[in-house]
């Protein structure tokens, strides 16, 4: 009788616990996160920045954006987050635009329109390399991230 009593009462326990997890103040936290790491229409392979109230938002090709990196995952936005635990941290796959000029392997990249990357204009910092030539517009290409901001 005793031991029954003890299983009984670790199960209640367990299941008193296991019910105040789901409606704690972490969980709302981690769901409110979640919902702030969400972009409309967002795809892999686009540039993530941030606006002037802070919210994630596709970037927009601006000089002085707030470029947080490349979506790696949708539609809870991880940026600049392998796919593996194995795979490169600074090689990923990206959406081009060849509104500046063609891109070749080696050109540097600047944020475009749309959450792009395009060749850089004269005297803008790059975000990354250009790993594989682009053909077309639009086209998503490897590239090599050397501005982790």
């Amino acid at each position: 009788m005793k031991n029954l009593f003890f299983t009984v009462s670790i199960i209640l326990s367990s299941y008193s616990v296991f019910s105040q997890t789901a409606n704690s103040p972490t969980n709302e936290l981690a769901q409110k996160k979640q919902k702030e790491n969400q972009i409309s229409g967002a795809k892999v392979g686009q540039m993530a920045c941030r606006d002037e109230s802070g919210k994630l938002t596709l970037c927009s090709g601006a000089e002085f954006e707030n470029i947080q990196g490349i979506i790696t995952n949708e539609p809870f936005i991880t940026i600049n987050k392998p796919a593996s635990p194995n795979a490169n941290r600074r090689v990923f796959q990206a959406y081009v635009s060849l509104a500046n000029g063609t891109i070749e392997k080696g050109t540097n990249l600047c944020t475009g329109k749309g959450g792009t990357l395009q060749t850089c204009t004269k005297g803008w910092l790059p975000f990354a390399i250009a790993a594989e030539n682009a053909t077309t517009e639009g086209s998503l290409i490897k590239v090599q991230v050397i501005d982790l901001r």
